[in-house]
Order: C-alpha cells, then sequence, then structure tokens
C-alpha cells in the first residue's frame, strides 16, 4: 500500500510513536511517506521510508500568529502533495490546530479522500472549547483508532460516533529504541539509589496530565514504601 501519515507534533514524544509506527510499516513491504516536522528528537537509524518535514516552526517560542501561519502553510503543501501523489487514504496523528484542521478535514472529504485520525487524546487537554472542532474531524473521518476501550466509549458518548467507525488498537511498544542497559547499571549512570522503588512522571508539565492527582496521592504511597519520584 502507499501510506501517509502526518504528525505535526514529532518535536514531542510522539515523534517515537510516528516512528515506530511508519518503520514496522516499511519492514511489511508497504511504502510509507511520514510527514513531520522539521526538529527530529530522535535517532533514525535505518529509516526505510520517506520524511518531509513541512511542519518547521509551528512550535516553540515564536508568536502564536507565525507559528499559525506557518502551520497553515504546512497544510498547503501536504495538500498540494496528497493531489499530486494521488494518496486515496491519509492517516493522521494527533493534530495541533483544530480549527484549521476540521476546515481541511472537510476539504479532504469534497476531494473524496479516505481520512484515518488517531487523536490519542480523544479530547483537548488545552482547551476545552477546542472540542467542537474535533467533533467535527471525527464525524468527517473514515476510521478513528483509539488504544482502548475507554476512548472508544468516550467518543460514542461525548461525541455521539457511530462503533463501527472506530478500531481498539493497543498503543504498541518502542522496541526499537531499546538499549543493552541494565537496571543496576543505569541507576549508577543516572546517580540514582539502589534501594529505592522509583516512580516515573513524563509528558509535558500542564492540565490534563494528571499531575494533581500525583500531588496529592504520592505521600499517601510513601507511608507504606520507600518510593522516590
Amino acid at each position: 500500500m502507499k501510506i501517509l501519515i502526518v504528525s505535526p507534533l514529532d518535536y514531542t514524544g510522539i515523534a517515537y510513536y510516528s516512528h515506530s509506527l511508519s518503520w514496522t510499516l516499511c519492514e511489511r513491504g508497504h511504502d510509507v511517506t511520514l510527514v513531520t516536522t522539521g526538529l527530529d528528537i530522535i535517532d533514525k537509524r535505518g529509516n526505510r521510508y520517506n520524511t518531509l518535514r513541512f511542519f518547521k516552526d509551528t512550535y516553540g517560542n515564536l508568536s502564536i500568529a507565525k507559528k499559525g501561519v506557518n502551520y497553515t502553510v504546512a497544510m498547503l503543501r501536504l495538500l498540494l502533495l496528497i493531489m499530486k501523489s494521488r494518496f486515496k487514504t491519509v492517516h493522521f496523528q494527533l493534530m495541533d490546530l483544530p480549527p484549521l484542521d476540521a476546515v481541511f478535514f472537510l476539504l479532504l472529504k469534497l476531494l473524496n479522500i479516505r481520512i484515518v485520525f488517531t487523536p490519542h487524546d480523544v479530547a483537548s487537554l488545552k482547551d476545552r472549547r477546542l472540542n467542537r472542532y474535533l467533533s467535527i474531524m471525527y464525524k468527517v473521518s473514515d476510521t478513528i483508532i483509539v488504544h482502548n476501550k475507554a476512548n472508544r466509549e468516550r467518543l460514542l458518548k461525548e461525541f455521539g460516533i457511530e462503533e463501527r467507525k472506530t478500531i481498539i488498537i493497543p498503543h504498541g511498544n518502542y522496541n526499537y529504541f531499546l538499549t543493552d542497559v541494565g537496571r543496576a547499571s543505569s541507576r549508577t549512570k543516572l546517580g540514582l539509589p539502589a534501594n529505592k522503588v522509583i516512580m516515573l512522571f513524563f509528558g509535558n508539565v500542564r492540565y490534563g496530565k494528571g499531575l494533581d492527582v500525583l500531588v496529592s496521592a504520592f505521600p499517601l504511597i510513601k507511608k507504606h514504601e520507600d518510593f522516590l519520584l
């Protein structure tokens, strides 16, 4: 198959997901093109798929206006690519600007392009007002991939999506990036104690990541075990 994957947030941890997906599809004999960001945060060793860096300067310390203009330019380049290369199906990962993304999805439907959407976050963690645009994107999509039953149920109840449009595919592993380093040597290298149970929180420090739950729950855990956060 000729597959186009669009991932405008590859300056975050989603890069590992996008790369693993693209790499594995190539291993299975598919012709994959990944449209991604200008910033490359991972070592894509032995990558066999096409990488197009349309989403440049759509993140970082630039003004909202500049990032919005750059994102719009990237989407226009994406549209030209879809039409020129005659992609019949486009697989979108988590998107960054729902008001514009919703318009783009509608345009693709007018062009009879099949849309596969993996939102990762079913509802917006940034601003709940963006959910109205996500709702449009869900209704326009031909297939929506979620990682668990809870996300499917949320799509059905909160957004009124038909179950037949959803597919549950658990989040894949990142085996491609594993290194042959043991737990003990890792702790020594990072200067971490060998005798404590270590809990790791990772992700952006912002609303929706569960930090409030962690802050209130961690003291309760520490009463019973020797934990390090």
